[in-house]
């Protein structure tokens, strides 16, 4: 660009500068912002994966909406994975064993509910349920 003659000329010189400065700082900007909300939903989305292999509470919960939707298979597996989670916790075996009974699978449930009384022998209704299948299994 030639030389500013006058100070009208300067000052479109100095405008058009600070025109391409704050232009280029602008792109620079919107370049690292791009960059930083990437990483933030990169790191939600791990965090929410994390949670969902380590929280047995979340893969009870969705045992217990599969077993309402009667998909007992994948209730079944969504209960085996909170008993391998949380392995004294009572509930999440009673509730396998149920899902069990409901897969028409009273050997798996038989077994689960034995387990589960010999980690806590009074259980309410553990054993009701396997004695129940003791007579079913006697005829």
């Amino acid at each position: 660009m030639p030389e500013p003659k006058g100070l009208l000329d300067f000052s479109v010189y100095l405008f058009s500068e600070a025109t391409v400065g704050l232009v280029l700082a602008y792109a620079t900007r919107l370049i690292f912002t791009a960059v930083q909300i990437a990483g933030t939903v990169v790191d939600f989305q791990m965090g929410f994966g994390i949670v969902n292999v380590i929280d047995p509470q979340i893969h009870q919960t969705l045992a217990e909406a599969l077993v309402g939707l009667q998909r007992y298979e994948e209730a079944i597996e969504e209960f085996a994975t909170t008993v391998e989670l949380s392995p004294k916790e009572p509930f999440p075996r009673f509730a396998l064993a149920d899902a069990y009974l409901q897969a028409e699978q009273p050997e798996k449930a038989r077994e689960t509910l034995e387990a589960l009384l010999e980690l806590e022998p009074d259980y309410p209704g553990a054993k009701l349920l396997l004695e129940s299948l003791e007579e079913t299994k006697d005829p």
